[in-house]
């Protein structure tokens, strides 16, 4: 299975690498830790998570938008 680093993520999502990784944390977006301590992220996931974000204008309901 291909999976994104947290910067290769970012960069598919054209967002920034923080904007990820508070949507890791928050629940938002589901990612493995990998053993060197980074994120492994399946793209269908960023992508179910990203773009539904960018089609309301906020993120997991929060008001928050991680869509930069």
């Amino acid at each position: 299975m291909v999976t994104l680093s947290l910067g290769e993520a970012a960069e598919k999502a054209r967002t920034s690498k923080v904007d990820i990784w508070r949507a890791i944390q928050e629940g938002g977006l589901s990612a493995q830790r990998t053993d060197d301590g980074g994120f492994a992220i399946d793209p269908a996931e960023l992508f179910r998570v990203f773009e539904a974000q960018r089609a309301r204008g906020t993120c997991h309901g929060t008001g928050r938008n991680y869509c930069n």
